[in-house]
């Protein structure tokens, strides 16, 4: 099978390997749709805590059953599904309470185990014994589920912050995950969101989508004349200081602030600007990755609500994502999927 390994730090290779034959309880999947996202670039470029190379990246997966090992059931030959990407323990605490997004030995694909830049992609039994894999309604397209991971993620932090219909919400960045929370809060019944972002093309996306979206330089008093109530919730849907800082400043007093989005620059936070966490009594709630529960969650409203989430998107073959990858930033570009 063709695959894009990661083999050491910026080093992507195109390799040929075996087609993985599944073993007791295991599945097969051949990939139809894999997502691209800035995780998988940051892996490229920096590294990632969770990384272990060499490995094949590749975390936003969809595809059709082609095999399974001995000992499977509740699956058939055909079946299309999406896979969410980790595996907890399955005992410790945090697994129980269904938190395993911060299970401590969480195995995820695309960095513990091979991920979806490949054509076939082997789910160990582990995996399919705690419901990994799971079955795409037949009313939504591989397509469209391939959202299901960022989705997920996007869930994870809504239920942090506990969104509100009378909440007004700010997201910073327009980009895929700004976009999914937006929708996402709309299903959620909210009315007054706005999003900031740099970057033409995405504001155009977003305001094409219905959305209220403004260039990320606007200042508090302009944003006010549309949103004069300020914002309870901010949340940084991009990885700059810029981000953290502005959703500082626009909170309302006693707002909460959804740190999503890890900051990538070692440029130090000013101390005035964290002193306003305490002045204003601000709430700071972190989100990392998803969890089993909001995958399943995600995969229902994605379900339900398919014309939420008709984003443009970039549909590449896998010898064009090594170039993909390598580009840091997108500009024009919202969602990014290899079609297998």
């Amino acid at each position: 099978m063709k695959a894009l390994k990661l083999t050491n730090q910026e080093t992507l290779e195109n390799i040929e390997s075996p087609i993985p034959q599944p073993k007791n309880g295991e599945i097969l999947i051949k990939t139809a749709y894999v997502g691209i996202c800035r995780t998988d670039r940051k892996c490229y470029h920096m590294g990632q805590q969770d990384l272990h190379m060499p490995r094949i990246l590749g975390h936003e997966i969809t595809g059709t059953i082609a095999a399974m090992g001995t000992g499977v059931e509740g699956y058939g030959i055909g079946n299309q599904v999406q896979i969410h990407p980790g595996i907890g323990c399955g005992i410790c605490p945090d697994c129980k309470s269904g938190n395993d997004q911060i299970c401590k030995d969480m195995q995820i694909f695309g960095f513990h185990i091979d991920g979806g830049f490949a054509e076939y992609c082997l789910i160990p039994a582990t995996g399919v014994s705690r419901g990994i894999v799971q079955k795409v309604p037949k009313k939504l397209n591989l397509e469209t589920a391939a959202l299901c991971e960022p989705l997920a993620c996007a869930i994870n932090m809504e239920e942090r912050l506990k969104f509100q219909k009378t909440d007004s919400l700010l997201i910073i960045g327009g980009g895929v995950l700004g976009l999914l929370t937006a929708a996402l809060a709309q299903i959620k019944g909210l009315t007054h969101i706005a999003i900031l972002e740099k970057n033409l093309y995405k504001i155009k996306v977003a305001q094409d989508l219905g959305f209220k979206c403004y260039p990320h330089t606007i200042s508090r008093e302009e944003l006010a004349k549309d949103f004069p109530q300020g914002f309870d919730i901010a949340i940084p849907c991009c990885p700059d200081n810029q981000g953290f800082t502005t959703a500082i400043d626009f909170l309302n007093k006693r707002g909460r602030f959804g740190f999503f989005s890890g900051l990538t620059s070692d440029t130090p936070i000013n101390g005035k600007l964290l002193n306003k966490i305490h002045y204003k009594e601000l709430a700071l709630f972190g989100s990392y990755g998803c969890g089993l529960n909001h995958g399943k969650k995600a995969l229902k409203i994605l379900a339900q609500n398919p014309e939420k989430f008709k984003f443009p998107t970039n549909i590449i073959k896998l010898e064009e994502a090594s170039a993909v990858i390598k580009n840091l930033e997108i500009e024009n570009t919202i969602f990014t999927t290899i079609k297998f």
